[in-house]
């Protein structure tokens, strides 16, 4: 029966199995992985709707993942059923380091329409065009053709009502009536102005790819096999396909959108709100390893994990929904990640420590004692008559 690891990615240990010598307990690889390896928390999510749908928040649903990982034949340990891996409500994931995680944020700032309009339309272009080529501008144009009758006149009575239209608005956006009136002017003679932008929008972009390695030592162990590979790729791949509607068999065609999730690793992401947006699986690996029997001794899962908002917020507070803001970043840019002893051996690393320091402190203070002389220094004449006999000694060996 598969059930689920306490860490989805670690490779397993073969301390119990006959004839393997100084394998690590469960205990000692479970720490050394805490110690070594990058660990993401993915909660499963969904969302709920607050004062409509412009304002949501997610909410954990653990209990409503595990019965459909349970509806497959994958099963949680008792001490993870009710709240997930340390009660946080989340899957533990062990993930190669081998990309960085990165952020984008961008600002899009344009023309003012209404400005641009001044520049660029009438006032602008074709006010430059008749300037340059007649070297009238179209005040003086306007005027006349205002006095005229039928079409042309009606031309005139227009451009004149335009002008005045124009010069209202920027009087009112200068607070000069005149500044007005000479700005529209200018650029009814042909003149240009360069307007300041305008921001427009502005946007947040984030992926976190995830390479996550399942690796079984033991193909043919049912146990390991269901622990260390089948458990863990149904309990990730349940978190990217969309969820079945109807638990009867009248629409069991019928689905809808997948969990959505909250992604966490410490001193590096916190995604309130995030969804699955890619998963890869590569059964075998890139080595394409297979056993004897047809199981797959590695899968490598490549997942990808996008936010569900598209600006992140400068705030003084956080605000009602999980959008990103400046407040959560720093928050997450201040944990500091727990590095457990291994409880074998804290006692003994304690001791070691305690001894290590006794000794430094005992040789600190210590006086200086000459080394104690243990024989009587040989003349050069006595080493040269022990080196002439042993001489003496290895002819008379080899001429007998």
């Amino acid at each position: 029966m598969p059930v689920l690891p306490e860490i989805i990615g670690w490779p397993g240990t073969m301390h119990d199995f006959p004839g393997v010598i100084d394998a690590p307990s469960e205990a000692e690889m479970k720490y050394h992985i805490l110690r070594t390896m990058p660990i993401a928390l993915i909660h499963p999510m969904r969302q709920h709707t607050e004062m409509g749908l412009e304002v949501s928040k997610l909410e954990g649903i653990w209990g409503e993942y595990i019965e459909f990982l349970e509806a497959n034949d994958v099963y949680a340990p008792t001490s993870q059923k009710a709240t997930g891996y340390n009660n946080s409500g989340a899957l533990a994931v062990m993930f190669q380091d081998i990309a960085p995680f990165s952020e984008t944020y961008t600002n899009q700032f344009s023309q003012s329409s209404i400005l641009g309009s001044l520049e660029n339309g009438i006032l602008g272009n074709t006010a430059q065009e008749i300037m340059y080529y007649t070297g009238k501008n179209i005040p003086q144009g306007l005027e006349t053709l205002s006095h005229q009758k039928g079409a042309a006149g009606g031309v005139g009575r227009a451009g004149l009502a335009a002008q005045k239209g124009m010069t209202d608005i920027l009087a009112k956006a200068t607070g000069n009536q005149k500044k007005a009136e000479s700005i529209v002017n200018a650029l009814l003679s042909g003149q240009k102005i360069d307007f300041p932008m305008m921001w427009r929008s502005s946007a947040f972009s984030a992926q976190y790819d995830l390479t996550i390695r399942l690796y079984n030592p033991m193909p043919n162990d049912e146990d390991m096999y269901g622990t260390l590979i089948v458990a863990p790729l149904i309990a990730l791949m349940a978190l990217a396909l969309p969820k079945q509607v109807s638990k009867d068999n009248s629409l069991d065609f019928t689905y809808q959108w997948p969990f959505l999730v909250k992604l966490v690793i410490e001193g590096v992401v916190q995604l309130d709100a995030g969804y699955v947006s890619s998963l890869t699986v590569v059964k075998g690996g890139d080595v394409n390893d297979r056993s004897w029997i047809g199981r797959s001794n590695i899968v490598d899962l490549r997942m990808t994990i996008n936010p569900l908002y598209n600006v992140s917020l400068m705030s003084k507070n956080d605000p009602t929904s999980d959008c990103p803001t400046l407040k959560r970043e720093k928050t997450q840019l201040m944990v500091k990640r727990s590095i457990p002893l291994m409880p074998e051996t804290e006692a003994a690393i304690e001791a070691a420590t305690v001894t290590e320091l006794e000794a430094r402190v005992a040789n600190s203070t210590a006086p200086i004692q000459p080394p104690g002389t243990t024989s009587t220094p040989r003349s050069i004449s006595e080493i040269q008559a022990e080196s002439a006999a042993a001489l003496a000694s290895f002819k008379a060996a080899e001429a007998g």
